[in-house]
């Protein structure tokens, strides 16, 4: 008699919880529906933009590699978002007789206040004349994706 009255217990705990989940997950979709409509991903630069809707970045003389700053808003005002970022090129470093494969952007970065994430963008010398594509993407909490991408032309002496 103990062990019906302990299963029955157990039962009806565990079945009273998944109604209630059940209840919590309705009202979040519904919010997701609401909220998620609010984010987006756009990628920003203040470098200038060619007719074609390319990025210019001039290389700086007698520098090995120059850097700016580029930007992805979001739409995510007081919840931070981890973006990750990424280019669609590489540049191999020579060291202590190994090849080394190394980023021309830093990887992670995280959203401010006012749904703003800012990474730095570095090509080396060897890149100049080339096009270099850069994308970003991120999460929600509520696991929808965003991506965004720009393309940026490395100007310098060979452009000239």
């Amino acid at each position: 008699m103990i062990r019906l009255l302990f299963i029955l217990l157990l039962l009806s705990c565990h079945t009273n919880d998944t109604i209630v989940n059940q209840q919590e997950d309705i009202v979040d979709d519904n919010f997701n529906e609401k909220n998620s409509a609010s984010y987006y991903l756009n990628l920003e630069s203040y470098l200038n933009m060619d007719e074609h809707g390319y990025h210019e970045m001039w290389f700086l003389n007698n520098h090995v590699q120059t850097f700016t700053t580029l930007t992805a808003k979001t739409g995510s005002f007081g919840n931070y978002q981890k973006l990750y970022w990424e280019t669609n090129r590489i540049f191999i470093v020579h060291w202590m007789g190994q090849d080394i494969e190394t980023d021309l952007i830093n990887h992670h970065s995280y959203t401010d206040e006012y749904g703003e994430a800012h990474t730095v963008f570095g090509p080396w010398s060897e890149f100049i004349g080339d096009t270099v594509t850069v994308y970003a993407s991120y999460e929600d909490e509520y696991d929808y994706g965003y991506l965004d991408s720009l393309m940026i032309i490395i100007m310098g002496e060979e452009n000239e």
